[in-house]
């Protein structure tokens, strides 16, 4: 099935959120499965929105991404400074990046498989929705 960048990113952070419960083994492996199917799409995306946050980026002389700072001035680590005028430009692209979609091919769960769990909405919308197209 054709799966959009956001919709795999939803579906990823609810198999996320559900994990935190207890499963049954078969309901497990098969949101583990999903999450493998899944991976490679985001992946991929998050390559393409890193290689875009540093092309974007503000840089030193020396040519390093700068970081941003915290209210004290000090660097915070693993971040990136970006000068104002190419925020909403990057904000465009990250958007359209999401809105990419890749065929990805997983097992269908059915809600039955779920028993009375509280579901939590994120998988009703990304999971079930994914399973019935």
């Amino acid at each position: 099935m054709r799966l959009k960048n956001k919709d795999i990113i939803e579906i990823l952070n609810s198999i996320g959120l559900l994990s935190k419960n207890k499963l049954k083994v078969r309901l497990a492996w098969k949101l583990e499965s999903v999450r493998r199917a899944l991976t490679p799409a985001v992946d991929s995306y998050n390559s393409k929105v890193n290689y875009l946050k540093a092309a974007r980026a503000i840089k030193n002389e020396q040519g390093k991404i700068v970081p941003s700072k915290d209210e004290d001035g000090n660097d915070i680590p693993n971040t990136m400074m970006f000068d104002k005028k190419v925020v909403g430009q990057l904000n465009s692209e990250i958007n359209m990046i999401l809105e990419d979609e890749s065929e990805i091919e997983f097992d269908l769960i059915s809600a039955s498989e779920f028993g009375d769990m509280e579901v939590p909405q994120l998988i009703i919308k990304g999971l079930f929705k994914a399973m019935t197209e």
